[in-house]
């Protein structure tokens, strides 16, 4: 006879197998029962872009997501902001690997942001500009 510890974790392996099957078709029972459509997009570095450029600039630091002009919008907001831009984006769908979309966003980034050096948009961080002429690197001896 089985002992009663085994019974129960395979009663919860199943009520939780049970309930995630749940969790998964709820999105369409809803959608169908209220006449609207449901669109699956890929939420890869939706949280890390910028919502009102589309770019992979600015920081996001806990709650809060830091825009290179200094506006700090609510991390979870600019993220929701960005999922339906993602529907339309030709370039990325529901599979593409979390890699290739980071790889995309940064090229899409350094085509736009021409000035920036590479490897910036991927930090996130802007580099503070010179305040001097002192600090503004020769490019060549006089």
């Amino acid at each position: 006879m089985k002992s009663a510890r085994y019974h129960y974790r395979n009663t919860n392996r199943r009520l939780s197998g049970r309930a995630k099957g749940v969790l998964a078709d709820t999105p369409t029972s809803i959608s169908r029962r209220r006449g609207s459509a449901l669109a699956l997009v890929n939420p890869a570095c939706t949280s890390q872009i910028d919502s009102r450029t589309g770019l992979l600039q600015g920081c996001r630091r806990r709650d809060r997501f830091y825009c290179l002009n200094g506006v700090v919008p609510d991390a979870d907001v600019n993220a929701a902001c960005n999922i339906p831009a993602r529907l339309y984006d030709d370039g990325i769908t529901l599979y593409t690997p979390y890699r290739d979309v980071r790889a995309l966003l940064a090229e899409r980034t350094r085509t736009v942001v021409g000035t920036a050096r590479p490897g910036l948009e991927l930090r996130g961080r802007a580099t503070p500009s010179p305040s001097t002429e002192s600090e503004v690197p020769r490019t060549h001896k006089v």
